[in-house]
């Protein structure tokens, strides 16, 4: 397996500029491009002659912008490869067997390996959580479980949240944000590896009797921010929204947790961002540009995800989580079944989700 430290070389060989172009990112203090921008400096820091010009793709046409900019000869160096559900073009990227092969041995997660030459990397993901606000399960005298809801206690709780929630409707059983790219349904269809649609199918009741089913979005964020959910399905970026407000104010006690499970979890990433190395017809940047993409998955930068509230691709044991503890629960274990967008599992889950939202929100018109 290669460990790296991104070490300057004993002889510079390239000086000059590189472009790169990334979406927000957004960290759990609320800086947008926090991440990217403590790599370049890192890495400036390390050559000097080496200056970055970051382009912040925050338009709401960056889609289109990007992908005009990845077919033009006078490319950037380094892309983000998807902006919202749009890829960029692969003609520029850098190819290089080699290079991918060590690459792809660092990964933790298989899953994240890939089977092309073109220079891409993948140094952090976000997965689906439940997010439990302690508060409510507490005031309606809903049990927690001690370690994690299977789908009978996962049932039962819920149950007995709409219960409690139909005398009085003061907060919301459950919620999720189903707008666009956002697929927090889809891992209540996995049930130890079989396709289950009953619990699923039960949180689309509970929610149309609620009302909440399919509302916008900023409602619905609104409603979990402010502690009126009891069970939020989001992501690990949730949390951090979470946190960032518990600064300025103490709401509620929460927990975060798998998705329900019999034996082991049931994982589902989101997209994961990848940064692509286009190709230039200048060899010393070439060299400097696949040293770029080792540093990404290096120790150093790795262990500055938890400035994202995110998980590192590579798990280093010197990774330790000291500010966001609760991220240590949910790293790479082996015995997991990990499910990750663009494969057949995934998206087969994704098709019937999406299906049964549908179906619901047309009986609701």
């Amino acid at each position: 397996m290669y460990h790296y430290l991104f070490q300057p070389q004993k002889k510079q060989v390239y000086r000059g500029a590189i472009t790169i172009w990334d979406t927000p990112h957004l960290s759990v203090l609320g800086s947008q491009f926090g991440y990217i921008r403590n790599a370049l400096s890192n890495i400036e820091d390390k050559h000097d002659g080496v200056g970055f010009q970051l382009t912040e793709l925050t338009y709401s046409n960056s889609d289109e912008i990007a992908y005009n900019a990845s077919i033009n000869k006078n490319h950037p160096d380094i892309m983000i490869h998807q902006i919202g559900s749009k890829n960029i073009s692969t003609q520029y990227i850098m190819k290089n067997a080699t290079l991918m092969e060590e690459l792809n041995s660092l990964y933790t997660i298989p899953a994240l390996r890939q089977s092309s030459q073109k220079v891409s990397v993948c140094p952090f993901y976000n997965i689906y959580v439940l997010i439990i606000n302690k508060d409510l399960f507490s005031e309606t005298g809903v049990s927690l479980p001690s370690k994690h809801f299977t789908s009978k206690s996962f049932t039962e709780a819920l149950n007995q949240l709409h219960q409690e929630n139909k005398t009085k409707k003061r907060f919301n059983s459950i919620d999720m944000d189903i707008s666009k790219n956002s697929f927090p349904y889809i891992p209540f269809l996995c049930n130890a590896k079989k396709t289950d649609k009953k619990l699923l199918s039960q949180l689309i009741s509970i929610m149309q009797q609620e009302k909440t089913l399919g509302r916008d979005s900023n409602d619905t964020y609104y409603d979990f921010i402010h502690g009126k959910t009891a069970i939020y399905a989001g992501t690990l970026q949730d949390v951090n929204r979470l946190i960032r407000q518990q600064k300025k104010d103490t709401i509620f006690s929460y927990q975060v947790m798998f998705y329900p499970y019999e034996n082991t979890p049931t994982v589902f990433l989101q997209q994961p961002v990848r940064y692509d190395i286009l190709v230039s017809n200048n060899k010393n940047k070439n060299q400097f540009l696949k040293s770029f993409a080792r540093y990404l998955l290096s120790r150093q930068n790795q262990q500055d995800t938890e400035i994202l509230g995110l998980l590192p691709s590579v798990e280093y044991s010197s990774i330790q989580f000291k500010k966001y503890p609760y991220l240590k629960n949910f790293l790479y274990k082996e015995e997991n079944d990990y499910y990750i967008p663009g494969t057949k599992s995934y998206e087969k889950y994704q098709f019937l989700g999406e299906q049964m939202i549908n179906a619901a929100l047309s009986k609701n018109k």
